[in-house]
């Protein structure tokens, strides 16, 4: 077991919660059947999500521009998102990470949730950061159209990984047409 330690960055910091297995897509699949894949549903639940306090609305005029937040800039005098970058909105998590030594945070957009318009970046927290928060940053993909991030919904994701995975893996290629009796 590892230990994770949260900071809150601010009085208002957004929920924290683990992860959750529905999706609305998924809901509305025929007999909800998207559900049936064990390796999509895995990933919904492998982790947590930071929901979102209220509505952000941004809109982004395309080229190298920077986006324009509409409504939701600030929760009770919190700043929850900045536009700095061009067509990327970047919102405040509300809280500092720090894992022990040996593994790393994970942070992007909620596995399988989707937001008309923008898509999540990720990032890699390194183990001991420093007492500051991320920023989870979205990518603006509409152009002239407003971007709705829905109040009450997830806008990050986290998970911890062992920051020695990468290095520690070791690939065996096989070839299916080789095994016969998979094939049958």
């Amino acid at each position: 077991m590892t230990k994770v330690t949260l900071v809150r960055t601010h009085q208002l910091a957004p929920e924290i919660r683990q992860s959750r297995l529905k999706r609305d897509w998924m809901d509305a699949t025929y007999n909800k059947h998207a559900y049936r894949c064990l390796p999509l549903s895995t990933a919904n639940v492998s982790g947590w999500e930071i929901i979102l306090q209220q509505d952000l609305v941004v809109q982004w005029e395309g080229g190298n521009t920077v986006p324009t937040i509409i409504e939701g800039e600030n929760y009770k005098g919190r700043v929850i998102a900045n536009c700095n970058k061009i067509g990327m909105v970047d919102m405040h998590i509300g809280w500092a990470f720090s894992t022990e030594p040996g593994y790393d945070t994970w942070i992007t957009g909620s596995p399988n949730h989707f937001v008309d318009g923008a898509v999540p970046l990720t990032a890699s927290v390194p183990s001991h950061w420093w007492p500051d928060e991320v920023q989870v940053s979205w990518k603006i993909t509409t152009v002239n159209e407003p971007v709705i991030f829905k109040g009450g919904e997830p806008f990050a994701f986290f998970t911890i990984y062992p920051n020695t995975l990468a290095q520690s893996v070791e690939f065996n290629v096989e070839n299916l047409w080789d095994k016969p009796d998979l094939i049958d």
